[in-house]
């Protein structure tokens, strides 16, 4: 069986935004993930894409990400989002993992969007280097 201790962890980021025109925007973002442990740790990693940079910090104590996002006002209620992020694990076997989104998002009302894109990523795990592409679908809703 493996032992995991408790973890308390804290993610921090600042983000910068920039007008470009009416339409359009760039959002520049940094941030830095530290985890504390209570004790010795011989819990498995996860190795899955999306999952395995975000829980970095649990097995190596900190993590860095770096990211670039732009949104550009296509047609009336129709907004193109994409975005560049980079993952710096302090692992020297699995240092690094990229992420790309875009999404095209619908606004219905002003409580009502619809969102659809992909997700890539490029990373380095623990088996290897491996590339994986995902779907993106999904409604939100809000009550005013």
């Amino acid at each position: 069986y493996s032992r995991i201790p408790h973890i308390v962890s804290s993610t921090h980021t600042i983000l910068l935004t920039r007008s470009l025109d009416r339409h359009s925007s760039i959002t520049a973002c940094a941030g830095v993930a530290f985890a504390l442990r209570s004790g010795p740790a011989d819990m498995p990693t996860i190795d899955y894409p999306i999952v395995f940079p975000r829980m970095s910090p649990y097995y190596h104590n900190a993590s860095v990400r770096l990211g670039l996002d732009f949104s550009n006002a296509l047609y009336d209620n129709w907004i193109l989002h994409s975005d560049l992020d980079l993952y710096l694990l302090l692992n020297s076997q699995t240092p690094f993992a990229y992420e790309h989104k875009s999404l095209l998002v619908w606004y219905h009302r002003e409580n009502l969007r619809i969102l659809g894109g992909y997700k890539l990523v490029y990373g380095t795990y623990p088996f290897g280097t491996q590339i994986d592409a995902f779907p993106l679908i999904d409604m939100e809703w809000g009550i005013r």
